[in-house]
């Protein structure tokens, strides 16, 4: 039986359809449980718990870990990212990130933070910074610490939002 280019090509098209929908039996569950650890570990190194909870005892990691659920562009930046930490942390002290003492993982994080601009240690923290902080601030319970703050004006500041400023009297 002999092919047709219009059977072929109808072939080819279903064959990399098939490829983007199904998943990989290949593909390794995500995150391992290393990335895990290492999100989490790195986390409460940017927020960690003091008169506050820290960053993954209010869930941040997994909020995170939701988002990259949706984006893959953020789920790469997270695997990257998170390799870049425990690839730093062997190179340096021999041990994983999540591993390490506090003080040589903020000297891990420290470095990001200082890396160049638009290279992806600096990329990954400053993302992932301002994340898990507008994630964190978002809990109430992030609030405790923050001397004179009871929360955000609305719903209850304010009421006469909507009328026309007063004039002085």
């Amino acid at each position: 039986m002999r092919l047709t280019r219009r059977q072929l090509l109808i072939g080819f098209a279903l064959g990399w359809v098939l490829s983007r929908v199904l998943p990989s039996r290949a593909a390794s569950p995500w995150p391992s449980r290393l990335a895990d650890s290492t999100l989490r570990a790195y986390l409460d190194i940017l927020i960690p718990a003091d008169e506050t909870p820290s960053a993954t005892s209010l869930d941040v990691d997994k909020q995170l870990l939701a988002v990259a659920s949706g984006q893959r562009d953020y789920q790469t930046l997270l695997e990257w990212g998170l390799d870049w930490l425990n690839r730093r942390a062997r190179e340096q002290y021999g041990r994983e990130f999540p591993e390490l003492e506090e003080g040589n993982r903020e000297a891990v994080v420290r470095e990001a933070a200082e890396a160049g601009y638009n290279t992806l240690p600096r990329v990954f923290f400053e993302r992932t910074r301002a994340d898990a902080f507008f994630h964190y601030y978002g809990r109430p319970e992030s609030w405790r610490g923050i001397a004179h703050y009871r929360g955000p004006p609305q719903p209850l500041g304010f009421p006469d939002y909507i009328d026309p400023p007063h004039a002085s009297r």
